[in-house]
């Protein structure tokens, strides 16, 4: 793994963020079956990921979508539809280009591409969960869960920061 542990924390976080915005948002909506199917796929695309079967990520980003606008049909809330659909993206966008750096020539300078891919990936996520985040503050209701949810992005941005400041 080496100089690569960074996309593969992240990719996990995503997942995990994924998996339980929308196994959440189904089940606040009274959805449990939904919510467990949610659940049980999301491991399985958890244990795709660690025996590295990139097939089930092909699955698993339209999946996550289709589950996400199932869910705004539903009526259940958008943050959490909104944040499992962004989880499945990132899972999917992280699980390719770690796959594409496990293949790269000894001569490209592989850390220097991981941290300009996780950078414009942070970025994405801190700006749709921002919108989410703004969506939820504007109707007056920030549930505590959602800033749960912030935690492991927020992290990761101060994470991502200090080890890009350090290779300056």
């Amino acid at each position: 793994m080496g100089a690569m542990w960074r996309t593969v924390v992240a990719l996990y976080l995503a997942l995990l963020m994924g998996i339980f915005s929308l196994a959440w948002g189904y089940s606040q909506g009274g959805y449990a079956l939904f919510a467990r199917w949610v659940l049980g796929f999301g491991a399985l695309w958890f244990f795709a990921q660690v025996r590295r079967w990139s097939w089930v990520s092909t699955l698993g980003l339209p999946a996550f979508t289709a589950a996400a606008a199932y869910g705004l049909w539903l009526d259940l809330p958008p943050s959490w539809m909104l944040a499992g659909a962004l989880g499945g993206l990132v899972t999917w966008d992280l699980g390719e280009f770690l796959r594409r750096l496990r293949h790269a020539a000894p001569q490209e300078d592989v850390r220097t591409l991981e941290r300009i891919h996780l950078a414009r990936v942070l970025l994405l996520t801190v700006l749709v969960l921002g919108i989410g985040t703004f969506s939820l503050w504007r109707r007056g209701r920030v549930p505590l869960e959602w800033y749960v949810l912030l935690s492991p992005a927020a992290a990761m941005s101060v994470l991502l920061g200090v080890d890009w400041l350090r290779a300056r």
